[in-house]
């Protein structure tokens, strides 16, 4: 049982890692697929995409060329001074290019205008982290499924 979910596991990632455009080019294709409806929140989804632009290790693509998807929902901290901050939610999935997105992790915060480029910068960093954990975690289902002591 244990090999044949390793072995699911490593199918399932690895051709979403092969199929995406990341096969194309050395910098992982990331989305930001948002909901900002909300001044300041704005602002950081935008901080956040030109984040990835700036990025040596990762791209910014549309949503269908994604490997990663980084779902942003933003709100007004204080409705009476929307302008001031944003309360954000954060989700990252491994996406499979067709029909499904696999959970990688999740982030609920807040961010006043005075700190977005370090919040965009923050959460393009959790985004590294993420891909760096979803590598890691492939590399070692392929060295357990190779290693014939742990059939």
């Amino acid at each position: 049982m244990k090999t044949g979910l390793c072995f699911i596991l490593i199918a399932v990632l690895s051709l979403v890692l092969t199929n995406s455009a990341f096969a194309k080019e050395d910098r992982f294709p990331v989305s930001v697929n948002a909901t900002a409806d909300d001044i300041v929140g704005r602002r950081l989804v935008y901080k956040v995409k030109e984040e990835f632009r700036r990025s040596a290790s990762m791209r910014l693509v549309d949503l269908d060329d994604a490997a990663v998807q980084l779902r942003l929902v933003t709100l007004p901290r204080d409705s009476d001074n929307p302008s001031l901050s944003t309360v954000y939610s954060a989700v990252w999935t491994l996406e499979d290019g067709d029909f499904y997105s696999f959970y990688v992790k999740s982030q609920v915060g807040y961010c006043g205008s005075d700190v977005l480029d370090s919040q965009a910068e923050l959460l393009v960093a959790e985004t590294d982290k993420a891909i760096s954990d979803v590598m890691s975690m492939l590399k070692a289902l392929w060295e357990l499924q190779q290693d014939p002591a742990s059939n």
